[in-house]
């Protein structure tokens, strides 16, 4: 298997080196071919790039309109099995991309783990599930820099150009939960993630972009009933009794949609008396 790591960078030159070393120490070109998008940046990055030029597939450092479109063109470049999205700043763990190249066995999006590393250097680990579930997915995602993406997934559609911070979620979450893509969780940390970017700092602008896309890919009905039950569980304590217990957790759920249910019938009827 063959794996395409893109890398999009603008104006963080430190951060570029540290990603692109990351990926020259897993010491395995014959398993990756690094591509790395720059927008136009007017700092030291293209300096980075004429150094390390000779480890990369393809490069280009020229002005583009933001996150995803850079992500996009990469995709357009990039010729492996599976794409890895390593951005600038954040960097591989030593030899990780040995340790999955046995592990890339076909299935859509095939996921690891992940550290999480602040500015003062504390890391923090980060262990997705098995099984990526809806309402896991409606208050997470996957760690993207830990997960690998089957090449043709991107046939149909890339990234939402009209996004500034969730379209790699968006992307995750048709995929997973409306595709029913495969997926494969591997117990690799396979990178490390500075926790300084767009994403992590602007928490309430992901918050919005989120619900938008929830009301564009799901019924009106179907949005508002999985908020609803995702306020339940998070406000009643006794729910995180039931965390290792699935199918408990379940009934529960559905018995408890069934009696707001009937609250909203009374409460017509109410209003009618």
């Amino acid at each position: 298997m063959k794996i395409s790591i893109i890398t999009i960078n603008y104006n963080n030159g430190e951060g570029l080196e540290r990603t692109v070393q990351s990926v020259v120490n897993q010491a395995c070109s014959d398993l990756i071919e690094h591509i790395v998008i720059d927008g136009g940046s007017n700092d030291n990055s293209r300096n980075i790039i004429d150094t390390y030029r000779q480890h990369f597939a393809y490069w280009c450092s020229e002005k583009d309109r933001g996150i995803y479109p850079a992500m996009n063109k990469g995709i357009a470049r990039a010729s492996g099995d599976y794409v890895l999205f390593l951005n600038s700043g954040d960097f591989l763990e030593p030899g990780s991309l040995r340790k999955v190249a046995d592990l890339l066995t076909g299935e859509d999006i095939i996921y690891g783990d992940l550290y999480f590393q602040d500015l003062d250097g504390r890391r923090t680990a980060i262990t997705y599930p098995d099984l990526p579930t809806t309402e896991y997915l409606l208050e997470r995602s996957l760690g993207h820099p830990a997960t690998f993406f089957r090449r043709e997934l991107f046939n149909a559609y890339g990234y939402n150009e009209s996004l500034r911070i969730v379209s790699d979620w968006e992307f995750l979450f048709r995929k997973i939960v409306l595709e029913a893509c495969r997926t494969k969780h591997i117990p690799v940390f396979i990178s490390t993630f500075m926790t300084d970017g767009i994403s992590s700092t602007q928490t309430e602008l992901c918050q919005k972009e989120m619900r938008e896309c929830l009301s564009r890919l799901l019924s009106p009905a179907i949005a508002d009933e999985l908020h609803r039950l995702y306020a339940i569980e998070k406000r009643y304590a006794p729910f995180a009794a039931l965390e290792n217990h699935s199918h408990t957790r379940r009934r529960v759920l559905k018995f408890m949609r069934l009696l707001l249910s009937f609250h909203k019938s009374d409460s017509r009827i109410s209003a009618h008396s």
